[in-house]
């Protein structure tokens, strides 16, 4: 008999983290539910995005444990297992649908599974999917499941998701098409919708003034979570006093416009050096790295199951080394297994015990030192890229220019900003030189004049990149005409503390003053002083207004002051206590893409205030990535 209706929520459990509530909601609402209707194994097919949601949640073992022993892909041809039943995760779309009635409608009644069919789809089913399914009666009597999940989004990190549209920024922003923004809108909607359900959140939206998309978007996703709520009577969220004390969320729509200098700048922190100067995809690093001793690659998952990556990802290079470094000497000098090994072929002085415990624990020695050997060999081939693209000085220099200080805290003149650009040109490569110009124009906000022509004269541009140019220029140009008239742009010129020993003393808007930083990363990106005003709830209601009235401001405690003095390195310690959070959680969703530097602010911001942060965008943005959009605006 088939079953139709709504997925459950998840109830009071308590999870910690965007990629904690959406495995539950995957092992309580689709693997516990399809076992409790089925007592043997099961297979797992999936259409592209239902794979790519559930490889972004789960690994094989966490499925084999709710009895599915194999994963196979709906758009390939598939070998029968008669004896299993099947659960399908799919997008409910026609071509997704058609191959599943496709299984039940084989010549002469064969078919490739048991005759019980689970049936989810990752958001909304439409009328005209649904009929489908009602006219297959060989698909209708077998099945014992339809449901909707809703979860169209990827869980990339504990407070980091994206949507899965690399090409949103193009299509959403480019003029070619006007048509193409509003499918790009319409998306971004269904997806995040998706989303709320999933942490079951009835926000508060709001969006910066004056800004159209962040409107629009905003009232959208207000008119699509009010039609979900009546669709789903016993839904709960967070706020509602019946089910839950933690007080409604606050979800603020930002677009790129905001901040075009932070996808541009070289970073010296970890994750973001990673994803810049190496070859990273879907979280696998393809290495070939110096002194090997083989000319084969080597792919390296870097997730949240990698526990060293985790804690050192948003830490600056020199930490990463460093506590590297220590990591391997503190273990080699204490841990039982290296010991032995240390002193295999001469005489040891280790009693039976010892001994017998450090041969146990031989594969966790193992897989410590391959891990920080392996982090090692990543952390030194991005220094040696480094090197060898003079990027020290490029750095520095981008620095300047996006901060408007130099490293000694005063303010440079055009002239010579533009004589510095002229004289590194030649020594770097195409994509770093187009990438210096873009940080140029975009920190002057557009070139004019004698200016704009010496600069492309004397960088010897191609067609190609002078079109880059032209659609930064007319892409901020567009973006000053939706701000006439309104609220002063809060600058995102600000500037921090320290470069490798190096003090700057000067001021920024968090009022961090005397915390250190390192001066390559001196730069604060509008995306973190936004969070930093929410966390203190001071985030103007007349500049940054909701969709309906927002609850009363509070006043920021002395709590929610920034601790000082930290490493960036402790901040991901998988041996830290976890922090409990106060009021409601605090969703931050740019369009068009989102840096690493401006997801690692979130971490920060969480770590010295009392909010929680859940940040994500419409897919996670590299350098090379938003060159290459602006090259297709």
């Amino acid at each position: 008999m088939a079953i139709f209706g709504k997925s459950s929520s998840s109830s009071e459990v308590q999870l910690d983290g965007l990629r904690e509530i959406v495995q539950y909601r995957l092992h309580h609402d689709i693997f516990q539910t399809s076992c409790e209707k089925w007592d043997d194994w099961m297979v797992l097919v999936v259409d592209k995005d239902g794979l790519r949601m559930v490889s972004s949640a789960l690994g094989m073992y966490d499925l084999m444990e709710n009895r599915v022993t194999t994963v196979e892909f709906l758009e390939k041809k598939r070998a029968p297992f008669k004896d299993m039943a099947v659960i399908y995760l799919i997008a409910p779309t026609e071509e997704s649908i058609d191959m599943v009635i496709d299984d039940w409608t084989m010549p002469d009644g064969k078919r490739l599974y048991a005759n019980a069919v689970f049936l989810y789809f990752l958001y909304r089913v439409p009328d005209s999917i649904l009929s489908k399914v009602k006219r297959c009666p060989s698909l209708l009597k077998r099945l014992k499941i339809f449901s909707e999940v809703n979860v169209d989004f990827l869980p990339k990190e504990t407070r980091a998701f994206h949507l899965d549209m690399p090409n949103a920024f193009s299509m959403y922003y480019s003029d070619k098409d006007p048509q193409s923004s509003v499918i790009v809108e319409k998306n971004i909607v269904s997806k995040l919708v998706t989303l709320c359900a999933s942490l079951n959140e009835y926000p508060y939206f709001r969006y910066k003034k004056n800004s159209k998309s962040g409107r629009t978007i905003s009232n959208a996703l207000q008119t699509s979570m009010d039609q979900f709520m009546r669709n789903n009577r016993t839904w709960w969220y967070h706020g509602d006093p019946e089910h839950s004390p933690k007080e409604r969320c606050t979800f603020l729509i930002l677009d790129r416009y905001d901040d075009v200098l932070a996808p541009l700048l070289h970073e010296f922190t970890y994750q973001a050096m990673v994803y810049d100067l190496l070859t990273v995809e879907d979280e696998k690093l393809t290495s070939n790295f110096e002194g090997e001793g083989s000319d084969d690659s080597k792919e390296i998952l870097l997730n949240e199951n990698d526990t060293i990556w985790v804690e050192l990802r948003g830490s600056h290079i020199a930490e990463v080394t460093q506590s590297l470094t220590n990591r391997m000497k503190d273990f080699m000098e204490n841990n039982k297994t290296a010991k032995f090994e240390n002193q295999s072929g001469e005489q040891s002085n280790m009693n039976f015990k010892d001994m017998s415990d450090a041969l146990k624990g031989m594969d966790e020695y193992k897989v410590m030192i391959a891990k920080l050997s392996q982090h090692t060999k990543i952390a030194n081939e991005c220094m040696k890229i480094v090197t060898r693209n003079n990027l020290i000085d490029l750095v520095e220099l981008e620095q300047t220019l996006a901060t408007g200080l130099d490293d000694a805290g005063k303010s440079p003149k055009l002239s010579d900003l533009l004589d510095l650009v002229k004289d590194i040109i030649p020594t770097l490569s195409p994509i770093n030189k187009i990438r210096l110009l873009c940080i140029l124009y975009g920190s002057q906000h557009g070139m004019e004049g004698d200016n704009n022509e010496k600069v492309r004269e004397a960088a010897q541009l191609n067609s190609e990149e002078n079109m880059i140019l032209d659609n930064l220029r007319e892409f901020i140009d567009s973006n000053k005409k939706e701000e006439e008239g309104g609220e002063e742009k809060l600058s995102f010129n600000l500037v921090s503390d320290f470069i490798f020993g190096k003090k700057l003393k000067t001021t920024n808007l968090s009022g961090d003053d005397d915390e250190p930083e390192f001066m390559t990363s001196r730069y604060i990106t509008y995306f973190k002083t936004i969070c930093d005003m929410m966390s203190n709830d001071s985030l103007s209601a007349d500049d940054f207004p909701g969709t309906k009235p927002l609850p009363p401001a509070k006043t920021a405690t002395a709590s929610s002051v920034r601790a000082r003095g930290v490493s960036l390195a402790s901040r991901w310690s998988k041996d830290k206590k976890k922090k409990k959070y106060t009021g409601g959680r605090q969703v931050v969703f740019m369009v068009g893409g989102i840096c690493y530097s401006e997801i690692r602010a979130a971490y920060e911001v969480m770590d010295h205030g009392e909010k929680e942060f859940v940040v994500g965008s419409t897919n996670f943005l590299c350098p090379d990535e938003f060159v290459d959009g602006l090259k297709d605006l």
